[in-house]
């Protein structure tokens, strides 16, 4: 269910920033364009808040708003969804970008759900463990969303699914 009224979003924003420590975006923000559109130009959905979460607390809080508003939530990790499956209209979008910290322990990489593929390479390539993720040809892709696709990659027929 979309939201009514610029009043009501703007009423709406405010409610839910107050309770994160991330940022609650609205349409006339600087940065929701850029939070709001995906690499694929031809899909055009118009959500009413964008969510930058910047913890797992922000997350459950999106989760919960959106529930108790019913409004329609999709997440996005990094943007590369060729449908736009993480957009919606007038709905609320949770970007997990914020959300791309990573440590290393051991041969173990844990990543949080904004990670991007050019992340990780780079932060194993810092780490000079020569550790190869099975992951991602495209840079940009978010983790999540390959993950949750299946995850083949382009070493998977040495090593397997990144699942």
């Amino acid at each position: 269910m979309p939201i009514a009224g610029l009043t009501n979003i703007a009423v709406l924003a405010a409610e839910l920033q107050r309770t994160l420590s991330g940022h609650v975006l609205l349409p006339n923000d600087p940065r929701y364009k850029g939070q709001s559109q995906i690499d694929n130009g031809r899909v055009q959905l118009n959500p009413a808040l964008v969510v930058l979460a910047d913890s797992v607390d922000d997350v459950s809080k999106t989760v919960r708003f959106a529930r108790k508003h019913g409004l329609r939530l999709t997440a996005k990790a990094g943007g590369h969804s060729a449908t736009g499956y993480c957009l919606n209209s007038g709905g609320i979008v949770l970007d997990f970008s914020l959300m791309n910290r990573m440590h290393l322990d051991g041969d173990t990489l844990k990543v949080q759900a904004g990670a991007r593929w050019i992340d990780i390479y780079n932060f194993l390539q810092a780490k000079g463990e020569g550790l190869i993720p099975i992951g991602g040809g495209c840079a940009p892709v978010g983790v999540s969303g390959f993950v949750l696709g299946g995850g083949y990659s382009f070493v998977s027929r040495s090593y397997g699914l990144s699942i």
